[in-house]
């Protein structure tokens, strides 16, 4: 799944004069910041409190997210590709841009997992612990990136933003046996409801494993400083 937003104007556009408030830079304000800082905080936490092999596998989601989702609409929304190297060297406007992408797509994943918990609740099921777990592994991933984009616009959160890559890359020895129970999740959830999802199944495999382990030692240049 690619992220869109059919209403973003590209940075090198002139505003438009039918739809003035759609040109309009996002603001971050008290409240942008404060959710930003709460989101840094919460993911540092949350990673503290995992075992290895589950930063490992949200690891290797980040990775995947990065590639396969935020590089292709760095390129649609004409926002720089050193945004996420580089973050505090971008302009806020371009940086809280894509942090609103990204809150709106984790926010979709959070949404859609808990109506799927409760519906299947309603029938006297539980959601599959390896699908509950994946889902919510997704939403980490997301929250990484929208933690180091953040960086950008909260700078003295830069420690704490650090530690959240550090507990990521500690763990990149089980990268390999993170990639493989992604894998295992696309086969069990084609088990589970008797069908294959193409696109799903498709959108991972285009990424082999080769390149995605490689790419998972991937630091931002504020880490290498």
């Amino acid at each position: 799944m690619f992220i869109r937003s059919r209403h973003a104007t590209s940075s090198k556009e002139q505003p438009s004069r039918l739809f003035p408030s759609e040109s309009k830079s996002p603001e971050v304000g008290i409240a942008g910041k404060s959710k930003i800082f709460m989101c840094i905080k919460e993911v540092k936490w949350t990673l503290e409190s995992m075992p290895p092999s589950d930063r490992a596998y949200i690891l290797a989601m980040a990775t995947f997210t990065r590639i396969k989702m935020i590089q292709p609409t760095l390129s649609e929304l004409n926002l720089p590709e050193d945004i996420l190297h580089q973050p505090t060297k971008n302009t806020e406007s371009n940086l809280y841009t894509l942090y609103n992408v990204l809150e709106k797509l984790r926010n979709s994943s959070s949404f859609q997992r808990t109506q799927t918990e409760k519906n299947m609740k309603n029938l006297g099921m539980s959601m599959p612990e390896y699908a509950k777990g994946h889902a919510i592994a997704s939403e980490r991933a997301l929250e990484v990136w929208m933690c180091t984009i953040g960086l950008g616009i909260t700078p003295n959160k830069k420690n704490d933003v650090i530690e959240i890559w550090k507990l990521l890359i500690n763990t990149v020895d089980l990268i390999d046996d993170s990639i493989e129970r992604i894998y295992e999740f696309l086969d069990k959830t084609a088990e589970d409801t008797g069908a294959m999802d193409t696109n799903t199944v498709e959108l991972f495999t285009s990424l082999d494993k080769k390149t995605w382990k490689e790419e998972s030692y991937f630091t931002p240049d504020f880490i290498k400083a």
